[in-house]
């Protein structure tokens, strides 16, 4: 058997290729996105592991409340950010691991 091939015109040669310069400089201008959402997404997937989110709410909590409490000499404003960032978000896990999961909702009766 003898397989028939076709000429492929220039303009069609590249049309369901991606890639390219423009492609390039778009994707390097969004990288912080894509690291934002893996960021969510590791989140999100250890608040569905109770126990794990427990241990990464305390391991995160524990140190941000020493750092308020105290007062360290080589702390600045953006360790006192950061330190309520990872309060905020130890707490937050640690409530949802000892609550679990509820339904998005709940149908009236």
């Amino acid at each position: 058997m003898v397989e028939e091939r076709r000429a492929v015109s220039p303009r069609r040669a590249g049309a369901g290729r991606k890639g390219g310069a423009d492609s390039r400089r778009e994707a390097s201008s969004r990288w912080w996105a894509v690291r934002v959402r893996r960021l969510r997404g590791g989140v999100l997937r250890l608040t569905r592991s109770r126990p794990a989110g427990f241990a990464v709410g305390l391991g995160l909590l524990v140190p941000s409340l020493a750092a308020a409490a105290a007062d360290f000499p080589w702390e600045n404003w953006l360790t006192d950010g950061l330190g309520l960032v990872g309060l905020a978000t130890g707490a937050a896990l640690i409530v949802v691991s000892l609550g679990g999961r509820r339904p998005d909702w709940i149908e009236p009766a």
